[in-house]
């Protein structure tokens, strides 16, 4: 449950202004990183807040950091998702995104633990964090999100490493190349681009081909 204390705790905190932006941004009281990731995170704990700075590049819209910011479970009608608006800063129209850590230990009431808000300004994307309650506990590395590939990663795949290679190849080349990439994330880049050779091979993949084969054959006699 929130406490009383948490609660005005909550009441206090705000949004940043257009103003504040703008200062943090000539100032550079930000922290800088290529991702957002759990030694980040770790310094929002201890300190409350956290400004961040990370390249536009390599990062999604709203940059990947293990934590659920929605959650749509249309059965029990709940939908929580970002909410956009815009604010003018250094006489730029930049979008904004606001949002709410969605926690789900208790599925019918939504436990709210950090604002995060985030836009991109110029090559950067600029985050900031702020706790709002004591209780707040970060992501178990071992069980959180897995990190989406950007756009040089899925370029470089689709490109470089998938094309007839097969998935469990080009798993490997990829973790060689320094891409964490999944076999689920392969399979689902090949399904668009067809560029993997996902046909099994060895005496299995024979297997499959004759059966494969001995049923071309009974549908042509069918026909």
């Amino acid at each position: 449950m929130i406490s009383s204390e948490d609660v005005v705790k909550m009441k206090k905190k705000k949004w940043l202004t257009a103003e504040e932006w703008m200062k943090i941004i000539s100032e550079k009281t930000y922290s800088e990183s290529l991702e957002i990731e759990l030694n980040e995170l770790q310094k929002l704990k201890e300190e409350g807040t956290l400004t961040i700075r990370v390249p536009k590049e390599s990062n999604g819209k709203i940059p990947f950091d293990t934590i659920t910011w929605s959650k749509t479970v249309r059965s029990l009608k709940i939908r929580h998702e970002p909410r956009y608006c815009m604010m003018k800063l250094f006489d730029s129209d930049v979008q904004t995104v606001r949002c709410l850590r969605y926690e789900s230990e208790d599925i019918s009431k939504q436990f709210l633990q950090v604002y995060f808000w985030v836009f991109t300004y110029d090559d950067y994307i600029y985050s900031h964090y702020v706790i709002l309650t004591n209780e707040c506990e970060l992501p178990d590395s071992s069980n959180s999100n897995k990190r989406r590939l950007n756009t040089h990663q899925i370029d470089v795949l689709r490109n470089d490493v998938m094309p007839n290679e097969t998935i469990v190849n080009a798993k490997r080349v990829a973790h060689e190349r320094g891409i964490n990439v999944t076999t689920k994330q392969l399979l689902n880049l090949n399904r668009k681009d067809r560029t993997a050779d996902i046909d099994p091979r060895g005496p299995r993949g024979d297997i499959v081909k004759l059966i494969e084969s001995i049923r071309a054959v009974q549908t042509d006699e069918e026909l």
